[in-house]
């Protein structure tokens, strides 16, 4: 992710951009720490579907509106 200059500078490139803005944003919708994890592991394994991430979205999303009944 980036490439170090010497004076220890980032140069992230549009993909490096693309995921932090990503996981930014499942950040501020609430995705918990340890769920984003998990989900960012299934990602980089290359033998994971992707119904699998989508369930763990899912479950996500769940949490979220369960979350928001309650207050």
């Amino acid at each position: 992710m980036g490439n170090w200059y010497c004076r220890r500078n980032r140069d992230y490139c549009e993909r490096d951009l693309n995921w932090i803005y990503y996981v930014r944003s499942l950040r501020q919708a609430g995705m918990s720490i340890e769920s984003l994890i998990e989900y960012m592991k299934l990602l980089h394994q290359l033998d994971t579907s992707p119904e699998v991430r989508r369930d763990l979205l899912i479950d996500q999303r769940d949490e979220l509106v369960q979350q928001l009944r309650e207050t």
